[in-house]
């Protein structure tokens, strides 16, 4: 992925799979009780919320303008959901 973020505001439906897409390696992105959720990944400022994807790519878009997260902070987490299941041969070992 290039450093330039796509800047523009969203119009029409976000979904938070495209805004991880697009903004992953700079933000933390996940549902939150409030909404929606992004953190920067280089721990500057407070996590930004919204109640829709598409409003808090608006305003992720306006904080990246704003003061540019590097891309290199770290990796993007992965999402335990997405990991493969632990499965065990016969002798208790991993397969």
């Amino acid at each position: 992925m290039s450093e330039a973020a796509p800047q523009a505001a969203r119009s029409g439906e976000t979904t938070l799979g495209e805004l991880t897409f697009h903004y992953g390696d700079a933000y933390r992105i996940r549902p939150d009780q409030r909404g929606h959720a992004a953190e920067r990944r280089d721990g500057k400022g407070e996590p930004l919320v919204a109640a829709t994807p598409g409003a808090l790519w608006d305003l992720v878009a306006l904080d990246y303008a704003f003061d540019p997260v590097p891309r290199d902070c770290d990796p993007p987490a992965r999402d335990p959901l997405d990991v493969a299941p632990l499965r065990l041969g016969a002798a208790g070992r991993r397969s």
